[in-house]
């Protein structure tokens, strides 16, 4: 009987021993793995940061091949972007149009508290016109705000601003319709100051010609091993800031 219990106990305690490595196999395994999902979602988000670098560095053609990205890290991993120009109306507290492009007929609306301001700028690199001929900005409800438009005359290729040829107009009052006709030769930035003492919503209305773009849109996928991970950033050529 003594006998039969050892073995028994024996048994027993190899059973565990055997649920025990299994146990540690598996979390090593979940663990390899884990690390393996992260060295692609690292290629994914150094081929993001790649993508953006080219836009607002280097000036690459949005509307071409040239922002796309691809290379590999020193420790494994690939990636691979490509890029889009995004014309979404963001989420600025207007009440339609919301994820749809701005176009004449679906103008961007911001609303800005007291002390306020949208900043819109108009640099993304072409190689064919994106930007409308004209934005016609107004104001509700009327009052008090100011706005400044700057121009900047582009040289070089890739286009980037020649500063010794820029000027700036402020207004105060609205509406105003800015010419951004020849924005293939021109950058240009848009800044809205809510100076009233109430919540102001402004309308960005482009011409007809053109959607307005507010940013560009970067899909990267990165890999490692068998592993692939995929992510999609928005970069925006706006910002608003300040206010109460």
């Amino acid at each position: 009987i003594s006998l039969v219990l050892v073995i028994l106990i024996i048994g027993a305690i190899l059973f565990g021993v055997l649920i025990v490595a299994d146990i540690v196999v598996r979390q090593a395994k979940v663990t390899q793995g884990f690390d393996l999902s992260e060295k692609a979602y690292m290629a994914a988000e150094t081929g993001v940061e790649e993508a953006a670098y080219k836009v607002n560095k280097d000036f690459c053609r949005v509307d071409t091949t040239d922002c796309n990205a691809s290379g590999a890290l020193s420790l494994g991993g690939q990636y691979i972007t490509t890029l889009s120009i995004d014309k979404k109306e963001p989420n600025t507290g207007q009440t339609t149009g919301l994820g749809e492009d701005i176009t004449n007929s679906n103008p961007w609306e911001a609303a800005l508290s007291t002390s306020s301001s949208l900043l819109l700028s108009l640099d993304l690199n072409s190689q064919n016109k994106i930007y409308p001929d004209s934005i016609t900005i107004s104001q509700n409800p009327s009052g008090l705000g100011e706005l400044i438009f700057w121009e900047c005359q582009t040289i070089g290729s890739p286009r980037t601003c020649n500063e010794s040829f820029q000027t700036s107009t402020t207004y105060t009052t609205f509406p105003q319709t800015l010419n951004t006709a020849p924005s293939d030769s021109h950058y240009y930035k848009i800044r809205i100051n809510n100076t009233a003492s109430e919540t102001v919503t402004y309308t960005l209305t482009p011409s007809s010609d053109h959607s307005l773009p507010v940013g560009a849109i970067i899909e990267s996928t990165g890999t490692y091993q068998d592993y692939e991970r995929k992510t999609k950033f928005t970069l925006p050529k706006w910002q608003i800031f300040g206010g109460e």
